[in-house]
C-alpha cells in the first residue's frame, strides 16, 4: 500500500507539468478537465480503489492528448510524464537544510542613520496604497494635480547633471559593506543586482525547471510562449574579488560583458526616472537638470542611496531601498522599476525606431499594458521578487515608458509575484531560503579549490542551469586584474562593439584558465523523489526535502568556454548548436 501511494504521488506531480505544457493547447472546459485530473487524487482509499482510480486517470489523460491536434511533444513524451518511477538518490548527496539556514536583517548602520528613505511623490503613494494600474492622464485627475506634463516629456540623459545622482558602487568597492561584513563575520559580500542573476539559475534547479503561472491573461496569449524568456535562461556571469585575506572575504560583482554600461540607454535613464518618482516636479527640475544648475539652493546635494543589509549564513547582501510610503505607524518599503516598452527592449540598439509605439489599451497582444505584464512574468518577476525578499520590501511600482514619456504606473504586492512565480507564498519562501543556502555551499566548495588568498585576486564566475543536463553548470576563470582584462580586450579590436567574445580572446592571444563545476539537486516531496523533468509543485502542508551534490569536473577547453560566454554576453547572432543557449524542454 505504501509503494502504491508513492506511485500515486509521483503521478500527481507528473500530470501537473503536463497540464502546464498544454495550457497553450487547451482552453475553457477542456483545460479545466485536464487540470481536474490532478485535483481528483483521493486521500484515504484502499489499495483496490487506488489501483482502479490510477488506471482510470491514466486512460483519461491519454484520450485527452490523442484527441488534440496539437499534441506534438506532449504526446511523444507521455510515457516519460506518466511513468510512475523513482530515481536513485545521488551518490555522495547531502541534505540541504534550508529550514535552519540563518537569515537576519541587520540594524541600520550609524553611517546611514541620517539618510532618509525616499517617499513616493506626485500622487503615486495613492497608487501604491490602492494597488493596480493607472495611466498618466488618470493620475492627474485622481490627485487633482497636473503631473501629466511632467511625465509626458522625459529629459534625455544629456540634459541630466550626473554629479547630482549617486553613483553605483559595486560590492568590491563598498567600504561600508566591507565594514559591516567585518563586524558580522560575513565571508561573501553581494548586492541584489549580483545575487539575483545567480539565484535565478539556482531557482530553475530548485523547481525542476518549472515555468511561472500565466493564468488570467486574455485569450490572445493562448498561443504565446508560456515559459521564461530565453535571455533569462542564458548564462549569468560575475566577478569574485578577494577584498580581505585574513579572514578571507570575497566580494561578488556583476558583469555586463564588454559593453560600456554608459551606452545602455535604459540603464542610464532608469537612474533619474526613479528620482522623478520620488521628487516633485519643481525639486527635480531644479536639482537634476543641467540648464537649472544656477537656480540650485545651498542645501541641494546629491541624493544618497539608502541600503538595508541581510545576513544570510556567511553571506552579506546589500539591498537598495528605492522608496517608502507611510501607512499608519508602518513604513511600507517599495521597489521602483522603470520599464521600457516591449518593442524597444527587443531592439535596444535601435530604440529610436519605436518612439511611435504606445500603450493604448489595457489588454491585447500589442500596444497594451497586458503585453508588458506578460513580458514581466517571463523576464523580470523572478529578479524583482528576489530583490524584494532580500530587502524586505512589500511591493514594486513599475513605470512603463518609451524613453520619451511615461504611459502609466502599476503597483504589485509581493504576494502577487510569489503566487505568479511559485504558486504560493510558502513555496516562494522555501525556494528563497533553499537558493541562498545552496549558493553559500557552492561558494564554499568552489573557493576551496580556487586558491584565491591574496587581496585583489579575481575570478570570473558563470552560472547556467542546464535543462538538458538537469544540473547547474558553473565556470570559473582566473583573471589577474579585471580593469586590465577588459581594457586589453577592448583595445584588441578597432571596433569596441565586438562581433563575438571569442574574437577578443583570440586577438589578445588569451588562453583562459577555466575550471568547471557541476551541481545536482534532487527534491523529495512527501517521501517520494521527484524524477528529473518533472517540475516541483508544492502544496500547503507538503513535506519537502532537498539533497545536493557539488563536484569539480576539471579544466574546460577554450571552445566550450567561448560557447558559454557567447550566450552570456548576448551576442548579436545565435548558435543553435550551442548547449548553453538556454533551451528548455518539457516545460
Amino acid at each position: 500500500m505504501i509503494r502504491l501511494a508513492a506511485q500515486f504521488n509521483v503521478l500527481r506531480h507528473s500530470l501537473r507539468p503536463l497540464s502546464t505544457q498544454l495550457m497553450s493547447d487547451y482552453s475553457g472546459d477542456e483545460f479545466e478537465q485536464l487540470e481536474g485530473i490532478d485535483n481528483q487524487w483521493p486521500g484515504d482509499i484502499d489499495a483496490a480503489a487506488a489501483e482502479k482510480e490510477l488506471t482510470k486517470m491514466l486512460e483519461r489523460a491519454k484520450k485527452m492528448l490523442k484527441s488534440d491536434s496539437k499534441q506534438g511533444t506532449a504526446s511523444r513524451d507521455l510515457g516519460i510524464y506518466l511513468q510512475p518511477k523513482l530515481i536513485n538518490v545521488m551518490e555522495n548527496a547531502k541534505v540541504l537544510d534550508y529550514q535552519s539556514f540563518p537569515m537576519n536583517c541587520l540594524q541600520t548602520p550609524p553611517e546611514l542613520e541620517g539618510v532618509p528613505i525616499p517617499r513616493l511623490c506626485n500622487g503615486l503613494e495613492r497608487v501604491a496604497k490602492s494597488h493596480g494600474l493607472i495611466n498618466r492622464d488618470c493620475l492627474s485627475s485622481v490627485v487633482k494635480s497636473n503631473v501629466t506634463d511632467f511625465y509626458k516629456s522625459l529629459p534625455t540623459p544629456e540634459e541630466i547633471d550626473n554629479e547630482m545622482i549617486g553613483e553605483y558602487i559595486p560590492p568590491s568597492k563598498d567600504k561600508l559593506l566591507f565594514s559591516i561584513a567585518e563586524k558580522c563575520g560575513a565571508q561573501y559580500m553581494l548586492s541584489t543586482s549580483t545575487v539575483t542573476s545567480l539565484l535565478a539559475h539556482i531557482d530553475y534547479l530548485i523547481t525542476n525547471f518549472r515555468s511561472p503561472l500565466f493564468s488570467q491573461l486574455s485569450h490572445e496569449y493562448v498561443d504565446e510562449p508560456l515559459k521564461y524568456i530565453i535571455s533569462a535562461r542564458k548564462p549569468s556571469t560575475g566577478y569574485a574579488t578577494v577584498v580581505n585575506a585574513m579572514p578571507r572575504v570575497i566580494a561578488i560583482d556583476s558583469d555586463s560583458g564588454f559593453l560600456d554600461e554608459s551606452s545602455l540607454i535604459f540603464l542610464r535613464m532608469g537612474r533619474y526616472l526613479e528620482l522623478m518618482i520620488t521628487q516633485n516636479q519643481s525639486d527635480f527640475n531644479r536639482k537634476f537638470l543641467l540648464k537649472n544648475k544656477s537656480r540650485r539652493l545651498p542645501g541641494d546635494r546629491p541624493v544618497p542611496d539608502y541600503h538595508s543589509f541581510l545576513k544570510a549564513g556567511k553571506m552579506l547582501l546589500r539591498s537598495q531601498i528605492d522608496a517608502g510610503i507611510v501607512e499608519g505607524d508602518f513604513l511600507k518599503k517599495v521597489e521602483i522599476k522603470t520599464r521600457a516598452i516591449m518593442a524597444q527592449r527587443y531592439d535596444a540598439e535601435f530604440y529610436k525606431n519605436y518612439l511611435d509605439y504606445r500603450l493604448r489599451t489595457s489588454i491585447g497582444l500589442y500596444e497594451s499594458y497586458e503585453r508588458e505584464y506578460y513580458d514581466l512574468i517571463r523576464s523580470a518577476f523572478n529578479k524583482y521578487l528576489h530583490q524584494m525578499m532580500i530587502g524586505g520590501m512589500d511591493g514594486v511600482l513599475v513605470a512603463y515608458h518609451n524613453t520619451q514619456e511615461i504611459f502609466g504606473f502599476e503597483y504589485l504586492d509581493r504576494w502577487h509575484l510569489e503566487k505568479r512565480m511559485y504558486g504560493s507564498q510558502e513555496f516562494a519562501r522555501i525556494c528563497f531560503k533553499t537558493g541562498l543556502a545552496l549558493l553559500q555551499n557552492i561558494f564554499e566548495y568552489i573557493f576551496r579549490f580556487e586558491e584565491m588568498k591574496k587581496i585583489g585576486e579575481v575570478a570570473k564566475i558563470g552560472f547556467y542551469a542546464s535543462n538538458m543536463g538537469k544540473n547547474l553548470v558553473i565556470m570559473v576563470e582566473k583573471i589577474k586584474n579585471v580593469a586590465d582584462y577588459k581594457k586589453q580586450l577592448r583595445n584588441s579590436l578597432e571596433n569596441p562593439k565586438f562581433p563575438d567574445v571569442v574574437d577578443y580572446y583570440k586577438s589578445a592571444k588569451i588562453v583562459p584558465d577555466v575550471s568547471k563545476y557541476i551541481v545536482t539537486l534532487s527534491a523529495r516531496l512527501n517521501g517520494v523523489v521527484i524524477p528529473n523533468g518533472i517540475s516541483v509543485f508544492f502544496e500547503t502542508k507538503d513535506d519537502l526535502e532537498y539533497t545536493y551534490n557539488i563536484c569539480r569536473a576539471g579544466k574546460v577547453e577554450m571552445g566550450e568556454y567561448m560557447d558559454f560566454l557567447h550566450e552570456a554576453y548576448k551576442a548579436n547572432y545565435r548558435n543553435v548548436e550551442n548547449e548553453y543557449m538556454g533551451t528548455w524542454h518539457n516545460t
